[in-house]
């Protein structure tokens, strides 16, 4: 009998991240996984039900059998079979981030050389996780410009606790030409983004004038959109009027794209945060990217990484990227890619700044 490859899940600090980059290797590349020692060091170890969200969707798309997918698990035997088209439905029952179940599914289905459609219901913007606007805004053009053919609607959002926003996405066979992203000189356009719902409009108003305080003072211009229920949208003047969610919340975000340069800086509010403080956190996280001449923020960095490493063995195409940075996902993301594919990057420190490399 065939012995899975045997993974630590406790390494690093993403238990769940680990889970969910394994798991898509081990779908695209057809190697049977068992991932121990799943969020050993928290309080409550084991899978949560979000992770088995990720793992059901994974399992579907795959054709993949399982063991250990129950909530408190902390091992998980995952045999993947054969990768199918079409369309899925994944509800994470509350509000699940979208964003990481995104993260799960999205370079399974990219590489498949199948088209797909999928309905995601859960959270879009929820704390420990990218918000749905970074995905759409920042990761998906980057992929897009490596050739992904894939397409991201927001038809409702969701906050904690009771979630219920819902994504569409449809992915389409694409030639991936590997992640090259450089400094290109452009004018250095801003581009934002409010979403509040069920709350007075001047904390939105607040966070706006607090993000952009700090922006001017670096001579940059901000181009807002408003998201926002009819009521708050009579008072604030929107761009777009959208359904008001299930629970009250605010999101925001700047982000800068250019041929070769991908760099945004996305927050949820929550209780005991100040709009301002919310704000200024936006912008001095965007302006320090800018600034360190990055060509990818620190959040974008983990998520493309497995991008990297498929387009490599799959077109044989050379990736890189520069990074202010290198966070403790992006630290775990490429020991895990190392270790069931064998690959190597290449990390060099250049001044304050890393190019990663592959």
């Amino acid at each position: 009998m065939f012995m899975p490859l045997v993974i630590d899940g406790s390494e690093g600090e993403g238990g769940g991240q680990i889970l969910r980059l394994s798991l898509a290797l081990s779908s695209l590349l057809s190697i049977p996984l068992r991932i121990e020692n799943i969020r050993w060091s928290r309080p409550k170890p084991g899978l949560k039900p979000s992770h088995l969200v990720a793992i059901r969707a994974l399992s579907s798309i795959s054709s993949a059998s399982v063991k250990g997918d129950y909530v408190g698990s902390t091992a998980v035997e995952f045999s993947p079979g054969r990768i199918s088209g079409g369309h899925i439905e994944v509800d994470t029952g509350t509000a699940g981030s979208i964003s990481l179940i995104i993260q799960a599914i999205l370079p399974v289905m990219l590489f498949s050389g199948h088209s797909f459609s999928a309905s995601i219901s859960g959270g879009t913007d929820v704390a420990w996780s990218p918000p749905i606007d970074h995905t759409r805004e920042v990761l998906l053009p980057l992929l897009r410009d490596a050739g992904a053919k894939v397409e991201l609607s927001v038809s409702r959002r969701g906050y904690y606790p009771k979630g219920g926003g819902r994504v569409e996405m449809s992915i389409s066979p694409s030639n991936f030409s590997g992640i090259s992203s450089h400094l290109d000189g452009d004018d250095e356009q801003v581009s934002g983004r409010l979403h509040i719902s069920g709350l007075p409009a001047g904390i939105g108003k607040r966070l706006m004038d607090s993000a952009e305080s700090l922006l001017k003072k670096k001579g940059l211009n901000i181009d807002w959109n408003i998201e926002s229920s009819d009521d708050i949208c009579k008072e604030v003047g929107c761009d777009s009027v959208v359904p008001e969610t299930n629970s009250p919340g605010v999101s925001a975000g700047l982000w800068h794209i250019s041929s070769g340069r991908y760099l945004g800086s996305f927050s949820v509010g929550r209780k005991g945060l100040s709009a301002e403080k919310i704000g200024r956190r936006i912008a001095e996280s965007f302006i320090a990217d800018l600034d360190s001449g990055a060509t990818v923020d620190v959040h974008t960095a983990d998520q493309i990484l497995i991008y990297m490493a498929i387009a490599r063995i799959i077109n044989g195409r050379h990736s890189s990227f520069i990074v202010r940075e290198m966070s403790s996902h992006s630290i775990t993301a490429i020991s895990i890619i190392e270790k069931i594919t064998e690959l190597r990057f290449k990390q060099i420190k250049k001044g304050d700044l890393w190019e990663i490399s592959l």
